[in-house]
């Protein structure tokens, strides 16, 4: 299976325009988390109506996913050792009313073992509006 980038460094960028650390990266850096946010969704998500080759018809929530899985492959969180990874699991949600906006962040339980794709909370979040999780799944054959 060859892995296709799924989003590019202008788009990460884009996505990613409020974290420092990411825009301070250089853009081999970026490169090389991309492509592995994009190894991870691909090996450990069925996604049925998505071709990984046409970048264009990626849905928007896919490629926000992938700019905050890049993300956490900067920070060494998505294929971390399971004994030495960060097992908190951190959401980022911004809420509005009316004129007020207000960003806030939070941490709980999780893990964020090798293959455990419950522990990345918004990006996973994403990804399931049009994939399943690949880990644990068995085929299924029709007779």
């Amino acid at each position: 299976m060859a892995i296709t980038p799924i989003i590019t460094i202008a788009e990460a960028d884009a996505y990613l325009a409020g974290y420092a650390d990411w825009l301070a990266l250089t853009d081999p850096e970026k490169e090389a988390h991309i492509y592995n946010a994009s190894l991870y969704i691909q090996t450990g998500w069925t996604c049925v109506d998505v071709d990984w080759t046409d970048t264009v018809n990626i849905p928007e929530e896919i490629k926000h996913a992938c700019a905050l899985y890049a993300l956490a492959d900067s920070v060494g969180n998505l294929y971390g050792e399971p004994e030495t990874a960060d097992t908190r699991k951190t959401t980022r949600e911004m809420i509005k009313a009316g004129s007020i906006t207000v960003d806030e962040t939070f941490a709980g339980a999780g893990s964020n073992e090798v293959g455990d794709l419950s522990s990345f909370g918004l990006p996973d979040s994403l990804m399931s509006i049009h994939c399943t999780t690949a880990i644990g799944t068995e085929d299924l054959t029709r007779v």
